[in-house]
């Protein structure tokens, strides 16, 4: 599938520097991005805004490092459940499994327009992610809180943005992003991302920019980006 990128000449050469990089590797080549488990549709039964039963996400409920989980918090919609007993008799793919592990989630409809296209967090199991949403599943060779630093930045935000053309935030353009993965920024990054993630647990309203901020420089950094280019992406 070949992409073909709307935007002006001073983006457009970023976007080459950062494809042209030595460094760079797919996010697919980490861990497939793929659709949640449940088909809003065809589960349909098994749906129920009972409590009791077990935890489901919609792409709704994803926002950068949180997850909503009260209908006042979810622009649209209700916040409901799973019975598993029911959804159990009607899929048995072997996505049920990936329930059980802690993943990172995207949303996977974002405006064309938004500031961010890419809004990603970690949740912990048991989780079931409806097929609003997108998952990337934990990797020996990275960490979550790495791979949700990159996703997060404005780094791969402006990649993202640069290639996609329409609202849906497709597994395909996932597996596509270039990401680096060096072990010598990794630390600050997974430390940066655990706090924001229990910032953000305790209070989803709370303001974690300079954290992000930080995060953002170091990802520059990773890409070796010059300040001019840097003020490119700020500014897109």
């Amino acid at each position: 599938l070949l992409q073909i990128p709307l935007t002006d000449k001073d983006k457009f050469k970023i976007l080459l520097k950062v494809i042209n990089n030595a460094k760079i590797i797919k996010m697919k080549s980490i861990s497939e991005c793929l659709t949640g488990e449940v088909d809003m549709t065809f589960a349909k039964s098994s749906l129920t805004e009972n409590n009791k039963n077990n935890k489901l996400l919609k792409g709704v409920q994803i926002d950068r490092y949180l997850e909503k989980n009260s209908n006042e918090e979810i622009s649209q919609g209700v916040i409901e459940y799973l019975d598993y007993k029911k959804f159990s008799q009607i899929y048995a793919g072997k996505k049920l499994d990936d329930a059980t592990k802690r993943r990172i989630v995207l949303q996977g409809l974002t405006g064309v327009n938004e500031t961010h296209r890419l809004k990603a967090t970690i949740v912990a199991p048991p989780c079931y992610l409806a097929n609003s949403c997108n998952y990337i599943l934990e990797n020996d060779e990275v960490s979550l809180e790495y791979l949700l630093a990159l996703l997060n930045s404005s780094m791969l935000n402006f990649i993202f943005k640069t290639k996609s053309t329409n609202s849906n935030v497709n597994g395909y353009e996932v597996d596509d992003l270039p990401i680096i993965i060096d072990k010598s920024y990794s630390g600050k990054l997974e430390t940066y991302v655990s706090k924001i993630l229990a910032i953000k647990k305790t209070d989803p309203s709370a303001n974690t920019s300079k954290l992000e901020s930080e995060i953002d420089k170091i990802v520059y950094k990773l890409y070796q980006l010059s300040d001019e280019e840097i003020e490119i992406i700020d500014k897109s």
